[in-house]
């Protein structure tokens, strides 16, 4: 089974108190569409404390949301692709026999190299 749903606006939520925090996240990101919260994306300090998988909360009702679990350093990564991508999806995959769901951001195909720099640059010719 699969929840689906657009993304047309992000909320981050960088949060503070260093090592003593008392919270497992560093940051969290608020997803909407159409004006409401459709997903939850944490960003976690310290690997220990994700847990086993993504969560789907709502599922019986008209608005479900999908809580999705990150290490911290992932943020920048997802920032970006939220910035710079366009169409962006939350998809949510579950079913009876998983233990756990799992969570995924997704971009719509795009053709290969499309405003991408290479990855290498080639020598420039000698004269």
């Amino acid at each position: 089974m699969e929840f689906f749903s657009p993304i047309e606006s992000y909320m981050v939520s960088y949060i503070g108190g260093g090592e003593s925090a008392d919270n497992d996240y560093r940051a969290m990101i608020t997803l909407k569409n159409e004006g409401r919260p459709v997903g939850f994306l944490y960003f976690h300090r310290d690997p220990a404390s994700m847990p086993i998988g993504d969560a789907l909360t709502g599922r019986d009702t008209p608005h479900p949301q999908a809580h999705l679990h990150f290490l911290a350093e992932d943020l920048p990564r997802v920032v970006d692709l939220l910035r710079n991508e366009a169409p962006v999806s939350l998809v949510y995959y579950y079913g009876p026999e998983w233990d756990a769901g799992i969570g995924s951001l997704e971009t719509a195909y795009e053709a290969v190299g499309d405003g991408e720099m290479p990855a290498w640059s080639s020598p420039a010719p000698r004269a």
